[in-house]
């Protein structure tokens, strides 16, 4: 989990090398298809089952639709807009959305603990950009799809939820991504094309390749491995450190400081996450 931590941290900092030279565009329609060869081709090398139980074909269509397609449009779109921190901060905010949507939806009762920590983490969030806006870094449009982003995740974890346990999560990675290619070939099928391949840098092409095969292909199986050996429970606590890892790698690599005040912001996110989903870990913890 520690270097899933680091791959998903790590991945702020590659879009912006990466976006030099491409477009966000072109980012996502080259991750897609990157992606659709490596996670079939493990399938195929590992025999893992990848029929389509009768009847769910659209509900994983669905989820790639809304984890791969929808999401990282305003992942990618946002990122191009904002800087690191900011977007790490309000991307660690789904698994409070998620709290919310099952209160929405009655799958689970919200807790007085859920409503506080979304207080916190949302004033928390709120802190981080608004003393980022003094630098100048991101946009009201970045803020706002890295926002949505979140919230599309969310959907579609709830979406995801009943498909999972039936198959290696490989599998169901490659099952899903087919439904993301609605979004993404319209949306970045004329940058890709036009895109300049010539000169780019080596370290362009490596940060690329981070974004595509580590935080795109290895990083997915890790982490739901680190679920099946440490429990969802626990796999929750490290994507609290995601935050303050991204505003470390965007210190070292891009060299733009992290303000005092963020640094307050990301103490108080991520309180706030780590109360709002204690009813969750704690049910995690009595079905295990």
């Amino acid at each position: 989990m520690s270097l899933v931590v680091l791959m998903w941290g790590y991945n702020y900092t590659a879009l912006k090398v990466v976006y030099q030279h491409f477009s966000p565009p072109a980012v996502a329609l080259i991750r897609l298809l990157a992606t659709l060869v490596f996670f079939w081709t493990v399938c195929l090398v590992f025999r893992f089952d990848t029929s389509y139980p009768p009847g769910q074909r659209l509900k994983f269509w669905l989820q790639g639709f809304l984890a791969f397609g929808c999401y990282m449009v305003c992942f990618l779109w946002g990122i191009e807009q904002t800087n690191p921190t900011e977007a790490a901060i309000l991307l660690s905010t789904s698994p409070l959305w998620v709290q919310i949507l099952n209160a929405i939806l009655k799958i689970e009762r919200m807790e007085i603990s859920t409503i506080a920590g979304a207080f916190l983490a949302f004033s928390g969030a709120a802190v981080v950009v608004g003393a980022g806006g003094k630098t100048g870094t991101s946009t009201p449009l970045g803020i706002f799809l890295v926002t949505l982003g979140a919230l599309i995740w969310a959907v579609s974890v709830l979406v995801m939820r009943p498909l999972l346990g039936q198959r290696a999560q490989v599998a169901n990675f490659a099952m899903a991504l087919p439904g993301a290619l609605v979004v993404l070939v319209p949306y970045g099928f004329s940058a890709t094309l036009q895109q300049d391949y010539t000169g780019i840098p080596l370290w362009t092409w490596m940060n690329l390749a981070h974004v595509v095969f580590l935080s795109g292909g290895a990083a997915m199986p890790l982490f739901y491995k680190g679920i099946e050996q440490i429990g969802p429970a626990r796999s929750t606590l490290y994507q609290f450190l995601l935050p303050p890892v991204a505003a470390l790698m965007q210190w070292a690599v891009l060299g733009v400081p992290v303000l005092p005040l963020q640094w307050a912001g990301i103490a108080v996110v991520t309180a706030g996450i780590a109360l709002g989903s204690a009813q969750s870990r704690k049910s995690a913890k009595l079905s295990r």
